[in-house]
């Protein structure tokens, strides 16, 4: 197994290298073959952080952990890892005859995805005593910390999940192999995953939720040339903010309680409000084309 190691805001260390190596090759005992492996050791704020990854065929297996002391961060992430492995420890040995089948295939079908890690100050962030806080419009706006590109692979839904394992992530985008879709999957807080299914149709997108919404959920859909729909659980707990310019926006089988704004004009274009209380941020926006909420399984033509 080929490996990198690479150490930020720190000094290089040979015992830390040979340490670092020993953990690694310990996948070895579950896996027939190892491809790569990468090492990130680096400081950050008096926290050393390990990032560890590790391809093995098709797959990525990665462990990253923080701790006060580097060595410990390095038993942590590897801990991530090993843990995933000893329970996909069969199905990565049974995916290995067939990841090269379709492989130059798969190449041509992926998706390119731009993930951004995106930092907000909240409110209570505001100078207290007699300093009168800025208006809302004139206090910062988000600001991206991070900006990741990586390919929306071709697979299954239950392979998705596994990779998703793998990584040790809260979410995935992936090529949906039965559709030749783009969808997510995600983990939820009830120990759950959740499906996100995605397709467009003539310049539109349409998005079918396989399950309920969670208030720490959060979607946003936007397009220029075509519709936005979106089909999602009854028992979703949603604040929802949808607007369109040319086009109307359609509530078809869910309870919206809608804020009141504006005239007709407005209303017939714009929809403010909440399923169930609210919870999950759902923002949809188009220009060119109408905006449709409805009731999962009950779409018609």
């Amino acid at each position: 197994m080929q490996l990198n190691i690479t150490f930020r805001n720190l000094s290089s260390s040979d015992s830390l290298k040979d340490y670092a190596q020993d953990k690694v090759e310990r996948v070895h005992k579950y896996l027939d073959r190892a491809g790569e492996a990468h090492v990130v050791l680096s400081l950050e704020r008096h926290l050393h952080h390990a990032d560890i990854t590790i391809q093995s065929g098709a797959w990525l297996l990665r462990g990253r952990e923080k701790s006060e002391d580097m060595y410990a961060s390095i038993d942590l992430a590897m801990d991530k890892i090993e843990r995933q492995l000893r329970r996909y420890k069969e199905k990565l040995k049974t995916h290995h005859g067939r990841e090269r089948v379709h492989h130059r295939q798969e190449l041509m079908n992926q998706l390119l995805i731009r993930h951004d890690v995106i930092a907000v100050r909240p409110p209570e962030d505001e100078p207290l005593g007699d300093i009168t806080p800025a208006p809302l419009e004139e206090r910062p706006g988000p600001t991206i910390v991070r900006t990741n590109e990586f390919l929306a692979k071709p697979m299954t839904v239950e392979d998705a999940v596994m990779q998703m394992d793998l990584m040790n992530n809260d979410f995935l985008v992936f090529t949906n192999a039965a559709s030749n879709e783009m969808n997510v999957v995600y983990r939820r807080k009830d120990g759950l995953y959740g499906l996100i299914e995605a397709s467009a149709v003539n310049g539109g997108i349409e998005f079918e939720l396989a399950s309920p919404l969670d208030t720490t959920d959060s979607i946003e859909i936007e397009t220029v040339n075509g519709g936005v729909e979106l089909s999602m659980p009854t028992e979703s707990k949603a604040t929802i903010a949808a607007r369109c310019v040319n086009g109307g926006v359609r509530v078809e089988g869910l309870e919206i309680a809608r804020e009141e704004q504006g005239n007709d004009f407005e209303r017939r274009r714009r929809l403010n409000g909440t399923m169930n209380g609210g919870g999950a941020k759902v923002i949809m926006n188009t220009t060119n084309g109408g905006v449709r909420l409805l009731r999962a399984g009950s779409k018609t033509s």
